[in-house]
């Protein structure tokens, strides 16, 4: 994430989410196939251990190695990238970096910002920092009940619950579609708006079907794959607004609190799941769509960060504040229609 362009942080969020879908309906198909729970957990497992051998090719990220000022790596990065990319890294790219390195070493003179090294603290004694960690996460934690719990509703609709599980990842796809035409366009802000609403609307809806009557598993379980489909965009777009909102000098420490505290808080979905004894599908529906409304409401705390460079300090971070009014919503929205003719006519 750090490494790309504004413009190319959705698609990457984006494919992430596809191969996730995609392991997850082939996870589908091995559970099909392997009915016996140790053999499934050796034969999903295994492949992992393969994975070990990737970390030596994981570079570390220029940001955080610019703003903990190792210069040597981040010029190997740029070399290593060029290379790999068929490229040239001339004099001309070598001068800029040299010519960066001389500012950033020129500022920590003038301003003496080595004497306070940012640490986890910082996001709960800074003020701005402090709300928006507090606002995302419980946004996380809201997004992962919903998100988690949906999945764990799955195989409770009746009838064959591989087809259920299988479906439910399957649409995993098509919200990674619905991110991708939409994050951009529309702004994340109003996004996350969308999907809750519409995620919420499914939710509720599927509560007015009994469920005694055989016929209406057809009908509740296309409401619950709407559901689905905007819970998994917003788990993605909610992802993406963590990784913008944080500086890169505290950007892992925040992810890593938003991301555990969710965990722990999104075994609540399963609980609302498993807990809800004879009710099949009606009230976990009802707790997540009003999850849904309450998700909708902190959206009106984030920062809009679509198109903006990444923080990189402290300093950087947006001053945290509520939405005013309903244009600054659609901003995003007026911005890319003003932007289109000039693209046009270039």
């Amino acid at each position: 994430m750090e490494i790309l362009s504004p413009k190319h942080r959705t698609m990457f969020s984006v494919l992430v989410g596809v191969f996730y879908a995609l392991g997850s309906v082939a996870s589908c198909g091995l559970a099909y196939a392997v009915r016996n729970w140790r053999m499934l957990i050796v034969a999903s497992t295994l492949p992992l251990v393969g994975l070990v051998g990737l970390f030596p090719l994981m570079p570390e990220s220029p940001r955080f190695n610019l703003s903990k000022r190792r210069f040597g790596k981040v010029t190997h990065f740029f070399r290593r990238a060029a290379k790999w990319n068929g490229r040239n890294f001339d004099k001309d790219c070598n001068d800029k970096l040299l010519q960066l390195f001389a500012d950033l070493s020129t500022a920590d003179h003038k301003v003496d910002n080595r004497s306070h090294q940012p640490s986890f603290r910082d996001l709960f004694t800074n003020k701005n920092l402090r709300w928006r960690t507090c606002v995302l996460i419980t946004l996380s934690a809201l997004v992962a009940i919903y998100y988690g719990g949906l999945g764990f509703l799955a195989p409770k609709l009746g009838n064959n619950p591989h087809l259920n599980v299988f479906l439910t990842n399957l649409v995993d796809l098509p919200a990674s579609l619905l991110t991708q035409l939409g994050a951009d366009r529309l702004g994340r802000r109003l996004m996350l708006t969308v999907n809750f609403i519409f995620g919420g609307l499914f939710c509720l809806a599927s509560v007015f079907f009994p469920p005694t009557a055989d016929s209406s598993y057809y009908p509740v379980l296309v409401l619950f794959l709407f559901a689905r489909m905007f819970a998994v965009s917003s788990y993605t777009v909610e992802e993406l607004v963590s990784c913008e909102s944080f500086p890169t000098v505290l950007r892992g420490e925040g992810i890593s609190l938003t991301n555990g505290v969710s965990g722990v808080v999104s075994n609540l979905g399963p609980m609302i799941v498993y807990l809800s004894v004879g009710t099949q599908w009606t009230s976990p529906m009802a707790w997540f769509g009003g999850i849904t409304i309450l998700g909708s409401g902190l959206v009106l705390f984030l920062p809009e960060t679509v198109d903006l460079p990444l923080p990189e300090t402290i300093e950087d971070v947006q001053p945290f504040a509520m939405l005013r009014s309903f244009d600054e919503f659609l901003a995003p929205v007026r911005r890319r229609r003003e932007r289109s003719p000039e693209t046009s006519a270039n």
